[in-house]
């Protein structure tokens, strides 16, 4: 079992994500953003984790602002033989498939840890389903 992370321009590993677009749900929105950046299209959605919201400063033009975003994570499973091409852009520098027992190691952003132990356990838990058919 692997998890796919994603290495942003400021060295940082995290997971896919992005904005929805108008009239999009979380989930497509979440199954577009994976496309647009990774190239993996054939996924199967699986259950949500939550979210998390935080605040950062934005220093683009004129003076600093404050901003608050609130990030929805879901967890889906894409065929064993999935290959990503990275598209190049927002901001991503690099991929990489991690061993689940290397997971908690790669992830750069310690607010997630919850969401990566729930996505393994209902991994886990799917696992044990799929064995009782």
């Amino acid at each position: 079992m692997e998890i796919l992370f994603l290495k942003r321009e400021d060295g940082r590993w995290t997971f896919p994500k992005g904005k929805r677009q108008l009239g999009e749900s979380h989930v497509v929105a979440a199954i577009r953003e994976i496309r647009e950046e990774t190239g993996v299209a054939d996924l199967r959605y699986v259950a949500p984790l939550g979210f998390i919201a935080f605040r950062y400063t934005e220093r683009h033009q004129g003076p600093a602002k404050q901003v608050a975003k609130v990030v929805h994570f879901f967890l889906f499973e894409a065929p064993g033989d999935t290959r990503v091409k990275l598209a190049g852009t927002e901001g991503i520098t690099e991929s990489a498939w991690v061993r689940a027992d290397r997971a908690f190691a790669t992830l750069s952003y310690r607010n997630q840890d919850k969401l990566l132990a729930k996505a393994l356990r209902l991994i886990v838990e799917e696992g044990r389903h799929e064995g009782e058919k």
